[in-house]
């Protein structure tokens, strides 16, 4: 029986290639992923706490100017009146009520 030592390190050098070339699609395919999910958790969060704060503002009159790490500011002087929170610097999102 012949042995095929060259032919062998060829196709392991193949496999190794292509193995390579999956992976690298499939760990930028999760890293996307993974960001995308992470804005989602911020955009909820932000979006509970608005809802949570003008209930509270509605029952008592006081706006918090901030809670669980995030930043209101209110403009109640236009109609529709105008909530802005923020989280950091990058992640902002205005709300308008209208009454």
């Amino acid at each position: 029986m012949k042995k095929r030592r060259a032919e062998t390190l060829a196709e392991f050098l193949m496999a190794a290639l292509v193995f390579g070339i999956v992976m690298a699609g499939t760990f930028e395919f999760i890293a996307n992923q993974t960001e995308l999910i992470g804005r989602i958790k911020i955009r909820d969060e932000i979006m509970q706490q608005a809802q949570w704060s003008m209930d509270y503002y509605y029952k008592t009159g006081i706006l918090s100017s901030d809670r669980a790490g995030l930043t209101f500011s209110f403009d109640d002087n236009d109609n529709p009146k105008i909530l802005t929170v923020s989280k950091g610097t990058q992640n902002t999102m205005t709300f308008a009520f209208k009454e």
